[in-house]
């Protein structure tokens, strides 16, 4: 019995020893965590990642605050997030390097956008930080940190090119469906200076709803174009000439996929008209609201088969100089439309 108890004595002391060891070790790390430097650090990876939640959230007047120009940063952000159509910003978390000086400091982060109609747009940036007198630190706004080729004269823009729609063919392999001529006509309102001169002239011309085309009309941007109906080319002679001239009144010319006649089983073909909310839906993610979707019949029953694989398109700066493309957004294989082959004539 003595023995055992000398035993449990000496065992009892080792794992003192270590445990007195291991606080020793832990406090070392503490220590080592807690440095000045290291804070300096921590705070700087803080003020980068408002800067960044902000931005993700869309809350560019947040992103702004955790920068040394509030207002310039905001608006940039915003313009960025406009001119490309971006629908989710992601971003990963920020890898911070202090400076020897311990003042300033450089944040480096990858940037997924999601671009309507384009995909994701994937890129690396960073954001120079900087110490301020009260010991806080801001992040010292720049264009670059959107993108590092973007400045204060570059603007990012985007283009996007769709493959060729393709036809709906009859038995024989001939299409029913082809582009032919249009006319387009619509208003402007920042250039309608005669508004109920306009209206007469569309409303005795034109086979339209004036009351809802003047509500969709007070909706719109001023210097946006506001659609009115698209006519054959050979039908829209009459209306063309009437509403020639008139300030406001727009006429565009085009193509449509349309049958040979408008009476020509149209119900079946169905038409192709500019997007709408409803019409989106059904055209597939890629689709953009700038597009020419089926919008009924089988023109919107095949209308990912018939508009093809998917759009192709570009994020770029521009200086009113030729674009620098800065990205091509396709992420998979690009080809025209296929036809669809129905069993009529």
């Amino acid at each position: 019995m003595p023995y055992r108890a000398r035993v449990l004595v000496r065992v009892n002391a080792v794992i003192g020893t270590v445990a007195v060891a291991l606080a020793a070790v832990l406090a070392a790390v503490f220590l080592v965590i807690v440095s000045g430097e290291d804070k300096e650090q921590d705070r700087a990876t803080a003020a980068a990642s408002a800067f960044i939640n902000g931005w993700v959230a869309g809350d560019f007047a947040r992103a702004g605050v955790a920068t040394n120009a509030p207002a310039d940063a905001e608006a940039a952000l915003n313009e960025a997030a406009d001119r490309l159509s971006v629908t989710a910003t992601h971003i990963g978390r920020p890898l911070v390097s202090l400076d020897d000086d311990k003042r300033t400091a450089t944040a480096r982060f990858p940037v997924r956008n999601t671009l309507a109609g384009l995909g994701d747009w994937d890129y690396e940036t960073a954001a120079l930080l900087e110490k301020a007198a009260d010991g806080g630190w801001k992040v010292t706004w720049s264009p670059r940190v959107i993108h590092p080729q973007l400045t204060a004269q570059t603007r990012l823009g985007r283009a996007r090119e769709a493959p060729e729609r393709a036809p709906i063919l009859d038995r024989d392999g001939k299409p029913l469906v082809t582009e032919r001529p249009v006319i387009t006509f619509g208003i402007w309102p920042s250039k309608l200076t005669d508004p109920d001169r306009a209206y007469e002239a569309i409303g005795k011309n034109l086979d339209v709803d004036l009351a809802a085309l003047r509500s969709r009309v007070a909706k719109t941007q001023k210097d946006q174009f506001v659609e009115i109906i698209t006519l054959r080319e050979s039908e829209a002679g009459q209306a063309a000439a009437a509403l020639d001239g008139l300030p406001g009144v727009v006429q565009r010319e085009g193509t449509r996929p349309l049958a040979p006649t408008r009476e020509l089983a149209r119900a079946v073909l169905g038409t192709v008209a500019p997007a709408t909310a409803e019409t989106l839906k059904n055209a597939g993610p890629t689709a953009s609201p700038a597009d020419l979707v089926g919008s009924s019949g089988l023109q919107a029953a095949h209308q990912r088969r018939l508009a093809g694989t998917h759009p192709r398109g570009r994020s770029c700066s521009s200086t009113g100089r030729p674009a620098t493309r800065l990205r091509r957004c396709t992420t998979s294989p690009v080809s025209p439309g296929s036809h669809s082959r129905r069993p009529w004539t």
